[in-house]
């Protein structure tokens, strides 16, 4: 029974974890290239109306990946305190303190999107 626990806990981290920085790195790569569509646009010295649709879509999926970061982040909190409840200690299904989140945001100090970092 207890190896089934541990290794139910070792699949999901490990499956989960990689999912996290992808998301990450989703995050990103989507607020990135925002960045240089505005910057692209700019620089041609092009209307600032040219290109508005694509970059209002643009705009919209980098916010989303950024709530999904922080879907991840609430899943990644969530997924922490299981091993206590299922009988297992961290370390009986890898150790995780170098890479689990140590700082919660709380009320307002804790963005919801793009538009409230802005």
């Amino acid at each position: 029974m207890l190896n089934k626990r541990v290794a139910a806990a070792r699949a999901v981290r490990e499956t989960f974890l990689p999912a996290e920085q992808a998301q990450d790195e989703a995050a990103i790569t989507a607020t990135r290239s925002l960045l240089t569509a505005l910057e692209a646009r700019r620089s041609a010295n092009l209307h600032i109306v040219t290109g508005y649709e694509a970059i209002a879509h643009m705009s919209k999926a980098a916010a989303l990946a950024v709530e999904a970061r922080d879907a991840m982040i609430r899943a990644h909190e969530h997924l922490a305190s299981l091993p206590g409840q299922i009988g297992l200690q961290p370390r009986m299904y890898g150790e995780t303190s170098d890479e689990c989140v140590r700082e919660t945001f709380t009320g307002a100090s804790r963005p919801r999107s793009l538009e409230a970092v802005a």
